[in-house]
């Protein structure tokens, strides 16, 4: 694996900072689905590979979680809009999870801080 390379964090401006996590985090997201799926297939290996198929090994109906059965528990509702774009009002973010990619443009575009996005 390749050395990232180094970066004087105390030379970055809160600008700065909050770009290099936000990055930071996208491929912390990229790198856990690589493994994910490395993961699966040595899996999948062992187990086609000792003569089983999944279902030997995991029998019963698949889980969401650990123990939750799919439409178990409480449902998620969406979140109350907190952020919408100032072109195109349709854009919205609730401000949980993720900033949303058209929000994270439109502040590099306007060079407008987050709280002029406030619905």
């Amino acid at each position: 694996m390749a050395k990232a390379p180094s970066v004087n964090i105390d030379s970055l401006n809160s600008k700065q900072l909050k770009e290099l996590i936000s990055d930071a985090q996208e491929r912390l997201v990229e790198i856990q689905k690589e493994e994910l799926q490395a993961t699966r297939a040595k899996i999948h290996e062992m187990v086609s590979g000792a003569g089983f198929n999944i279902e030997d090994i995991f029998p019963g109906k698949p889980t969401r979680g650990p123990g939750r059965p799919k439409g178990s528990g409480p449902s998620r509702k969406s979140g109350k809009v907190k952020y919408r774009s100032l072109r195109d009002p349709n854009l919205t973010w609730s401000g949980q999870g993720r900033m949303s990619n058209w929000l994270k443009d439109e502040m590099k575009a306007t060079g407008k801080p987050l709280d002029a996005f406030s619905a």
